[in-house]
């Protein structure tokens, strides 16, 4: 009996040391706030633009000279995301964060035009069937040039300044070669172009943005990760309001018009752009 009695008093003050030894357990520490991850959207930008301009600027040493206008948009990028190595030594975190995201923004898009010049339209090899439908790259492409086609609207509606004349004239001839390669069924091509439209109408905005932060705030709630806040309201464009009531239609069942198709798979095109 004394055994057993000797043995529980042994294993409680064994209990007691190993507790005293461990250190007190602090606080919970709280979930990182929004606000935060907004604070860490420029850095991260930042680490992107510099992949994408290393990969693009060692390329160029290897291949030759691209065309001028690949090398103005690739020195164009560099200078803004140097711009913003600056404004993050300086503690201007929102011009930090906006120069990052615009020479981000810009380097994709060169990207992209890059990878569209390497469908070459004379080579005889062709690709694979592609999954069709929805799902499929068909159908990637026409809705990522539908979204080229409604940044570049609300850019030509708001466009104020070189920068924004500038990006807008370069984001439509993209959009419209992407149109047309589209047409043409050349689609892997046509998606490239697309999307490097739809990255270009960014640059701008965030441009202004920079250059002062405190007029553009970011919105509290974003539909998109480089959306810009909304804006007053105002008239409808007349290219959207056709667009809007072509969309209804075909909700409701009614059948689309003939020269809404241009006979590529069936389905709707935005138009061109002048």
């Amino acid at each position: 009996m004394i055994f057993k009695i000797l043995g529980l008093a042994s294993s409680s003050l064994l209990g007691l040391a190993l507790t005293a030894a461990l250190p007190p357990k602090g606080p919970d520490e709280p979930p990182p706030s929004k606000k935060a991850k907004k604070e860490d959207r420029g850095p991260d930008e930042l680490k992107k633009a510099y992949d994408i301009l290393r990969r693009i600027r060692a390329d160029n040493r290897s291949t030759g000279r691209p065309e001028d206008r690949l090398r103005d948009w690739t020195d164009r990028s560099t200078k803004y995301y140097r711009e913003a190595l600056k404004s993050s030594e300086k503690g201007q975190k929102g011009a930090a964060r906006e120069y990052a995201i615009a020479a981000h923004d810009l380097a994709r898009a060169v990207d992209h035009v890059r990878n569209a010049g390497s469908f070459n339209l004379d080579d005889d090899l062709p690709p694979p069937p592609a999954p069709g439908g929805p799902d499929g790259e068909d159908g990637r492409t026409r809705r990522d040039l539908r979204h080229a086609h409604d940044r570049i609207v609300d850019l030509r509606d708001e466009a104020d300044g070189s920068d924004s004349k500038f990006y807008l004239e370069a984001s439509k001839d993209l959009y419209n070669a992407a149109r047309r390669d589209v047409v043409a069924r050349r689609t892997e091509r046509a998606g490239e172009l697309a999307r490097a439209a739809e990255a270009l109408t960014h640059v701008p905005e965030h441009l202004a943005s920079a250059a002062d932060p405190k007029e553009r705030p970011e919105p509290k709630a974003k539909k998109g990760k480089h959306e810009r806040p909304e804006a007053k309201e105002k008239p409808e464009p007349k290219e959207k309001k056709e667009g809007r009531e072509k969309n209804e239609k075909r909700e409701k069942g009614e059948p689309k018009e003939k020269k809404d198709r241009d006979g590529a798979e069936g389905d709707e095109l935005p138009p061109p752009i002048d």
